[in-house]
């Protein structure tokens, strides 16, 4: 095939992506367009906090509050919402202190207070008042952390109607993960001490995945028993589904028809049964749109490459350092991953005195990526001319490559659109939504500590390029900045932490995002403190909302 057709086919196909993107999201805000009129809610908890959420009116006699996970937020339970909302109740949801929109950091102690509880009882007074129901007509349903709360609710609230709990984490077995996590051992607690048959005093739906680590299947047992089981006088039952991992509960319409018919059932309210439509389609959507978004990025990294643009032609002007020997080169920037971690952790012990709340769980990533940054500058900068081994050439930080204000205005709108795109996943559901609070001065703040790993990285790939096996060194080149978060993944795995491992490979998607978005932009705009400055930013606008803020007592 002759280089345009080739050429031509790969830009035809990126753009067919691109469209296919943009209709997958289309179609998602179509299937709610019902729901787009909801109410946000503004309210302080019982300790003066700022809380939002959001509220769905109904048309029945019923109603339904939805709490998250922990470090999740309440655009990750719009699936559960509008498949209530379009039976008729009434929905709220809203995020606890240090999670998504709401103000405020949650404490290391949390587990074992009821700090959370109360902000739940909190809520249902405004769902009250907003819908005109009673307490005996209001469910709650909770996930994870939430369920959690959900139970703990209820049990200062005896006159519920209902509580559908998803991968509880509360766990009488021998759970490391999750005592290491809630810093207690729950069957130490005085109030999961008096769960029985009658406490709570309403029905509970207790569901739970096969592959669960959080509530295992054991664990799932003696919690059901401990609530009094199959003989108490309140109403229990308790589901494992097959093939079903913690992180992707609040997903599957297995689980959301589930809890819809168990809630139609426990209501009385005479419906017939249903199934969740809506979020079927919902996921066939994010997998065909996530997936598009990828494609396209990479169809027109390909497309530009066969134009010749990019760093081919700009790199071989610059002979101020060459790569001489590329095996050395590449060990010796492995071994410096191992060099760097007490800079790593340094980083991220500094940034952890910062007084407000501290998204405990981004550390990683500002820590690794950050650290290794900070310290390959002072090795370049210590070492100018006698630079590591397998590199000769003399090394100038300040020698930063010049580009047009018209190359800028492209690279500009191509990441305005990316962020665009993300952005409106996150509000239809798929993952969680930056807002604009705390994580506002850290998104700033990581992002600029950060910009000199990815500036180092592209001044590393100008010198690549002029090698004899570029494609093959750039790929292990890359891999190498992947590996502090593949070991993390691994380390996951042998702990048998599922749900940890699969936070890990997310991670490592928006890292793969981030760098092909780079690649595509150094095609485009050629000046590597632009491009370091948007990996950076983009890196911390899609992971700073994944994770709940902390502040240390």
């Amino acid at each position: 095939m002759q280089k345009n057709t080739k050429k031509t086919l790969i830009g035809y196909f990126g753009t067919v992506f691109l469209i296919v993107t943009c209709v997958s999201i289309g179609i998602l805000y179509f299937n709610d367009r019902s729901v787009i009129n909801r109410e946000q809610l503004t309210f302080e908890s019982p300790t003066g906090v700022t809380l939002k959420g959001f509220y769905y009116p109904g048309n029945l006699d019923a109603g339904v509050m939805l709490l998250e996970g922990f470090s999740a937020d309440q655009f990750m339970l719009k699936g559960f919402a509008l498949e209530f909302w379009k039976l008729g109740f009434h929905v709220l949801t809203f995020d606890f202190t240090g999670h998504g929109l709401s103000f405020g950091s949650i404490g290391f102690d949390n587990a074992a207070t009821d700090v959370l509880a109360k902000q739940v009882l909190k809520a249902e007074e405004i769902f009250k008042s907003e819908s005109g129901l009673l307490d005996s007509q209001i469910l709650y349903m909770g996930h994870s952390m939430g369920s959690r709360v959900a139970l703990q609710a209820a049990t200062m609230d005896d006159s519920l109607a209902g509580l559908i709990l998803v991968g509880t984490s509360i766990n009488l077995d021998l759970n490391l993960q999750s005592d290491f996590f809630t810093g207690v051992r729950d069957s130490d607690l005085e109030w999961i001490q008096n769960l029985n048959g009658t406490n709570p005093e309403t029905p509970v739906l207790l569901m739970s995945g096969a592959w669960d680590d959080i509530l295992t299947p054991s664990a799932a047992n003696l919690l059901f028993e401990q609530l009094g089981g199959e003989g108490a006088p309140n109403a229990r039952e308790l589901i494992i589904f097959d093939y079903m991992f913690h992180n992707y509960e609040v997903y599957s319409p297995r689980v959301i028809s589930y809890a819809l018919n168990w809630a139609i059932n426990t209501l009385g309210l005479g419906l017939n049964p249903l199934s969740p439509s809506t979020m079927v389609i919902r996921k066939i959507f994010w997998a065909v749109g996530v997936s598009s978004l990828f494609l396209t990025l990479i169809f027109f990294n390909l497309y530009l490459e066969l134009k010749n643009v990019g760093f081919d032609k700009l790199m071989n002007s610059d002979p101020s350092i060459n790569i001489t020997n590329t095996q050395k080169f590449l060990w010796v920037k492995l071994a410096l991953w191992i060099l760097s971690l007490p800079l790593c952790v340094i980083v991220a012990g500094v940034l952890s005195l910062i007084p407000i709340g501290i998204p405990v769980f981004n550390m990683i990533y500002v820590g690794f990526i950050a650290g290794y940054g900070i310290f390959m500058v002072l090795i370049y900068q210590f070492r100018k001319k006698k630079l590591i081994p397998g590199l000769e050439g003399t090394f100038d930080l300040k020698d930063m490559k010049h580009t047009s204000v018209k190359k800028i205005l492209k690279g500009t709108c191509i990441v305005l659109g990316l962020l665009i795109l993300s952005t409106l996943f996150a509000r239809s559901g798929l993952y969680a939504l930056f807002p604009l609070n705390y994580r506002l001065i850290w998104l700033i703040l990581f992002t600029l500590i950060t910009i000199p790993a990815f500036y180092i990285t592209l001044k590393e790939q100008e010198w690549i390029v002029k090698t004899k096996r570029k494609r093959l060194v750039s790929f292990v080149h890359t891999v190498i900045g992947y590996v502090p978060f593949i070991l993390l993944t691994i380390l996951y795995l042998v702990l048998r932490s599922i749900s940890g491992m699969i936070g890990a490979i997310h991670g490592l998607i928006i890292i793969a995002l981030v760098t092909i978005t780079g690649n595509l932009l150094g095609k485009i705009v050629q000046n590597q403190l632009f491009i370091s400055i948007i990996q950076s930013f983009l890196l911390y606008y899609l992971v700073l909302p994944q994770t709940a803020l902390f502040v240390f007592f």
